[in-house]
């Protein structure tokens, strides 16, 4: 009785077995859903799907084969599929149109497999495949607000970009640059003055660039060659002109008369902010005046000299100046009672 029940669980799970393994040789028809990427095969050259497809990758298998197959396959799609597409394909702006079931058919996970790939949607895609060439971008400075000696020198002063050869033929020389972004935490402690190198400063392509859809380089970083201006500049003003301040009612007992050597004070030394100093420099509407005012008792008194004050416009009150000599000489006498008074600038 024992015998009888042993030989009969053997059989039944031999029978088990070949079920299963009946099952899993069965023929079957399953959906699937991929990511597809496309090679050429070649460093030289690069393919991408003509952007007027509105093809973003995905594409819809139906399959044939056994359920141990298609199993396999469920495995091999959460990788997508890379498909090399024929170099003989035209190079440039010529383009061609790929069957995706044929080309699927020689991908990895269907060679040899023994499935059938039954569909593929979509079926037919276009692609461009472009030769890729080396091109040398310029590298142009950008700095925070602040002054410089001289102007600002990457280096190096190019950086090499690989793009496909249309791009590259299409873009503008002068929107094709990257910018060497200096940080202000970079310039905090720099010293002014003196020649300084930055290390490490991060490149930004330019918007044709990134915007192209294939563009590499191996460059991120580029040193940065600058002198800061010192934050106080020191200018030397050949002359600066001498005025003389009265009350109008004065003018109309004394005249007043400056000898011509006087006239203006010589090799003024001015010192202050950079910024102000250089609008000083460029700007004759606001550079500084020695004035010499004399009340009445000056007057009365016909002083024969006195120092100028060297005045600046409003805003410029930061700004120092130094002359070696500041007296101005005068000659001043009183206008007679009956001299008729002389209009302005007689």
């Amino acid at each position: 009785m024992l015998a009888r029940v042993r030989t009969g669980l053997v059989v039944t799970i031999i029978t088990l077995l070949v079920w299963i393994l009946a099952e899993g040789q069965t023929l079957r028809v399953q959906g699937a859903s991929a990511q597809v990427r496309f090679e050429t095969g070649s460093s030289q050259r690069i393919v991408r799907v003509d952007p007027n497809e509105g093809f973003d990758g995905m594409i819809e298998l139906r399959v044939s084969g056994s359920m141990t197959r298609l199993e396999d396959l469920a495995e091999a799609l959460r990788e997508p599929l890379t498909v090399n597409v024929d170099l003989s394909a035209p190079v440039g702006t010529g383009k061609r149109v790929l069957d995706l079931r044929d080309a699927i058919r020689s991908t990895r996970p269907f060679e040899k497999s023994g499935l059938s790939l039954l569909e593929v949607t979509p079926r037919f895609v276009q692609v461009e495949v472009d030769e890729l060439v080396e091109r040398e971008i310029p590298v142009r400075v950008e700095l925070p607000d602040v002054q410089l000696e001289g102007a600002p020198r990457a280096e190096p002063d190019t950086v090499t970009y690989v793009l496909p050869r249309s791009v590259s033929e299409a873009m503008d020389p002068e929107q094709a640059f990257v910018r060497a972004v200096v940080q202000p935490q970079q310039l905090a402690n720099l010293p002014t003055g003196r020649a300084q190198r930055i290390e490490s400063v991060r490149l930004v392509p330019s918007a044709a660039l990134a915007e192209s859809w294939y563009a590499r380089t191996s460059a991120a970083q580029v040193a940065v060659l600058l002198t800061l201006r010192s934050r106080t500049s020191t200018e030397v003003l050949p002359s600066v002109p001498v005025q003389i301040r009265v009350a109008p009612a004065e003018l109309e007992r004394f005249h007043i008369f400056v000898p011509e050597n006087d006239r203006f004070l010589h090799d003024v030394t001015i010192r202050g902010p950079s910024t102000l100093i250089e609008r000083i420099r460029t700007d004759p509407s606001v550079r500084p005046v020695a004035v010499v005012s004399l009340d009445f008792e000056e007057l009365e008194r016909a002083v024969t000299s006195k120092e100028a004050v060297i005045t600046f416009p409003t805003g410029f009150e930061s700004v120092e100046a130094q002359a070696d000599e500041l007296t101005v000489s005068l000659i001043i006498t009183r206008r007679n009672d009956d001299e008729p008074e002389q209009p302005p600038g007689a």
